[in-house]
């Protein structure tokens, strides 16, 4: 599946959701089998990336983790953003990932 870089909104009340990796960073780690990226995956933001971050698009019925600096990360969950086009989405969903 392709999913567009635009119109993303972070999903709000997961702050308190766990994760079995022990961080939802790791979590990415783990499933992107990528490097951690030196800069937030949000368009335009040179911040450097610092959290795991659950996102939606309405494009997409799952929710996903990327990278992206705290800055980011609090924005309101009705504001839309753009994501970088080099950016690696993992599922949050445990049970397609961790949880298996």
């Amino acid at each position: 599946m392709s999913l567009p870089i635009s119109e993303w909104k972070h999903k709000g009340g997961t702050s308190d959701r766990k994760c079995t990796c022990g961080t939802w960073k790791e979590h990415w780690l783990n499933f992107s089998k990528k490097s951690w990226p030196s800069f937030c995956s949000v368009a335009f933001c040179s911040n450097a990336a610092e959290v795991g971050a659950h996102v939606t698009n309405q494009n997409s019925d799952k929710e996903w983790i990327v990278p992206t600096c705290k800055v980011c990360n609090a924005k309101s969950t009705q504001e839309t953003f753009d994501l970088s086009g080099s950016v690696t989405l993992v599922p949050a969903n445990q049970a397609e990932t961790c949880a298996k």
